[in-house]
């Protein structure tokens, strides 16, 4: 018998409640980053490989331009600050500079140049397409520096933009006056085809018709050779897809002056041109200019005396490898430097660049590693992946961030099905964060904090150019009105 009443029902916890989503935040971030770090990733970075291929390459760094100019930018070098030293110190870029190579944002190649590999800030040049703008709305590029391969062994070249020229004083071992060679590596954009008098080598002079010279002219490839008083001059067609190209004088063969083009299918020079008279080259105080007047990209340069004799040998090799140049001079619109002459220490040349930087800015995003996949890891969509939307023109998308993860699918699956971009990106971001938003709702029963929920989904979407920036806001006052209304009727 007790003494007292005695409540045969046993104490239970309160359940655990699923849906209780504060309980699962922290658990389910976990087992994210868990999945993510245990996935495996391949790393080709560190084997032989194309160097045409994104994936090749073990880092890669966002660069974005904004040009605020009148008139557009066309292939157009700009100048970036970087860190070349301590890129090499940290393995991002080899002691050759070699493995470097620029994509637009669409992973199409662009030209770079890099140079100065020891400074502290080097001035490397990247090649920009990008329409024309104005402060508020500037046109813009988005593309990126490819870095850090061992294995990669690219041609560098110049990229000359029409007023930039290299010279080599004048020397007498220069003036070759029969029996020489001269090799250029070169190619034209297809906008750039009719430009005239742009030459590659430059040692001629029209007045006393004295010199050599090796160019591009309007769709030609010309050489040209003068005595001192006659000047033969031979051309011949070429697309200005990039190849290899050889001017020849030799006065005691059967053509004395001619142009060969190289034949990556049989490994063979073609003969492209033919003709001459004369039977030495005079010589002239003109310096040897290389890339005087020229739109384009040039490779490589060489130079050979006695061709055919026992003292055969080169006597130039310009490679522009980025550890071959240097800036010695900084002063918008003007830039100069050296390049060096891979044959011996003699005949380096200097380079003058006309390249104004005005109405151009840039900005570099981090140096990331990436896998063999050119999409984007984790670490790198969530620093990159936000625009920022206008804020100038509430009613104009910003520029569209096609590095969201998704983005591509998305964007075919709404092309599929032919909606509207305001509506299908609204209906995307509004719902998928509006699901978010009912969790919120059925976790805190609190409607003005779920209600955010979906406000940050279109904010999302305005970040990254998908949605103009006045759909947020109307969401906003709409949510906002609603939420008053409730108050008011509870008053």
């Amino acid at each position: 018998m007790t003494s007292g009443w005695f409540d045969s029902r046993r104490e239970t916890p309160p359940r655990f409640k699923l849906w209780s989503l504060p309980s699962l935040i922290i658990p389910i971030l976990l087992l994210m980053v868990s999945l993510y770090y245990a996935l495996p990733t391949v790393q080709r970075c560190s084997l032989e490989a194309a160097h045409h291929q994104p994936g090749d390459y073990c880092y890669r760094m966002k660069v974005t331009v904004s040009n605020t100019n009148s008139t557009p930018l066309s292939n157009y070098p700009v100048r970036l600050a970087i860190p070349s030293s301590d890129f090499k110190a940290q393995g991002f870029i080899d002691a050759n500079g070699w493995d470097i190579r620029g994509y637009t944002v669409s992973l199409n190649p662009v030209a770079t140049d890099a140079q100065d590999l020891s400074a502290t800030t080097a001035g490397w040049w990247m090649a920009i397409s990008a329409s024309s703008g104005s402060s508020s709305t500037p046109g813009s590029f988005s593309g990126w520096l490819y870095l850090g391969n061992p294995y990669i062994a690219r041609d560098q070249g110049v990229n000359l933009a029409g007023a930039d020229v290299m010279s080599v004083p004048d020397d007498n071992l220069l003036e070759w006056t029969d029996n020489f060679d001269i090799v250029v590596r070169a190619k034209v954009a297809s906008d750039k085809m009719t430009q005239t008098n742009a030459g590659w080598v430059d040692k001629y002079e029209p007045v006393s018709n004295t010199g050599y010279y090796f160019g591009f002219d309007n769709g030609t490839v010309v050489a040209k050779v003068g005595d001192g008083s006659t000047t033969d001059t031979i051309s011949g067609a070429w697309d200005g897809v990039e190849a290899n190209f050889r001017m020849r004088f030799d006065s005691g063969g059967a053509n004395k002056l001619e142009i060969f083009k190289y034949n990556t299918a049989t490994s063979t020079w073609d003969s492209l041109a033919t003709g001459g008279t004369i039977s030495a080259v005079s010589h002239n105080a003109n310096d040897f200019l290389m890339g005087q007047g020229f739109t384009g990209i040039l490779r490589e340069i060489k130079t050979y005396k006695d061709v055919g004799l026992p003292g055969y040998a080169k006597v130039q090799e310009y490679g522009f490898n980025p550890v071959d140049m240097a800036e010695t001079s900084a002063s918008d619109p003007n830039y100069s430097g050296t390049i060096a002459n891979m044959i011996g220490s003699s005949h380096d040349a200097t380079y003058a660049w006309a390249r104004s930087q005005s109405g151009i800015t840039y900005s570099l995003g981090p140096v990331m590693p990436i896998s063999a996949s050119p999409a984007e890891t984790i670490p790198e969509s969530l620093a990159d992946v936000f625009n920022n939307p206008s804020s100038n023109n509430l009613f104009a998308q910003g520029t569209t961030n096609v590095n969201m993860p998704f983005y591509g699918v998305l964007e075919t699956a709404r092309v599929d099905m032919g909606i509207g971009g305001d509506a299908f990106w609204t209906l995307f971001f509004g719902g998928l964060f509006g699901i978010i938003g009912v969790a919120i709702l059925v976790a805190t029963n609190r409607p003005e904090i779920a209600a955010i929920a979906p406000g940050t989904g279109l904010l999302v979407g305005a970040f990254n150019g998908l949605l103009a920036p006045w759909i947020t806001i109307l969401y906003a006052m709409a949510a906002i009105s609603i939420w008053l209304i409730g108050r008011w009727g509870q008053e």
